[in-house]
């Protein structure tokens, strides 16, 4: 069973979209249109690729997940799955943008940027991108992670991509790198966070099941303390470059 497999569903009802202003840069940024062929590598549930496949000719979806493929599938016609390691697809010359959604930190990089250079068209982008949370020094975050180590003992990554520009320079396969920042906000019932935490594979994978009622109730319990809603800060880094010629 693939990771991320058993939250699927979850996953895609409640992890954070990207906002708009990030959409409308790269769409200006990269020309995006209905004559163009993307990849989103690593794709997971679609919840990138939805936002740009009415301006694609057709958008490859690439992941491991059956479980993720099947809910991409319900994008349309113009979405291709492709049930892959992301770390094994090449696709010589095929596409005009490849897009990295959340999904970077996964994979072996170097020989991940070799497949992508390969795969994208001339003068095509690489475009690399999380949601970062902003509020990881908040009272109730901190306490929410403190549970999480008490039933699971590995590093938990909180903020993600910050070497991604020295990584895609070294590289040598793509022109220098530019980091771009979208901030907004995001307001949550408390339940709804709750679900934000199960869509966490470091909680809804890596905690065994035997655990997640008492994990859950105790998670509540933190969370109640701020009230009826739970506020946070996030920023989209992207990370994007042209393929050397």
């Amino acid at each position: 069973m693939a990771r991320f497999d058993k939250i699927s569903e979850i996953y895609e009802k409640y992890r954070v979209e990207y906002p708009e202003d990030f959409l409308k840069f790269i769409t200006k940024e990269f020309g995006l249109n209905t004559e163009k062929i993307y990849c989103d590598l690593g794709c997971g549930s679609g919840k990138f690729t939805k936002r740009i496949i009415s301006i694609s000719k057709e958008t490859h979806g690439v992941d491991i997940s059956q479980e993720m493929l099947n809910i991409a599938k319900r994008i349309g016609y113009k979405f291709v799955p492709i049930k892959k390691d992301a770390n094994e697809f090449v696709n010589p010359r095929r596409y005009d943008v490849i897009f990295v959604s959340h999904s970077f930190h996964w994979m072996d990089k170097s020989k991940v940027l070799r497949n992508i250079s390969e795969s994208l068209k001339k003068r095509g982008y690489i475009a690399i991108f999380w949601n970062n949370c902003l509020d990881i020094n908040k009272e109730y975050y901190k306490k929410i992670q403190d549970l999480v180590r008490v039933y699971h003992k590995q590093p938990i990554s909180q903020y993600r991509g910050i070497n991604t520009s020295d990584i895609l320079d070294k590289s040598g396969l793509f022109e220098k790198s530019i980091h771009k920042r979208f901030f907004f906000t995001k307001k949550y019932t408390i339940e709804e966070y709750l679900g934000l935490l199960k869509s966490k594979s470091y909680i809804g994978e890596d905690i065994p099941e035997k655990f997640h009622n008492d994990f859950f109730r105790k998670a509540k319990m933190i969370l109640s303390k701020e009230g009826n809603f739970i506020q946070e800060r996030f920023v989209t880094d992207l990370y994007f470059a042209r393929v050397i010629a």
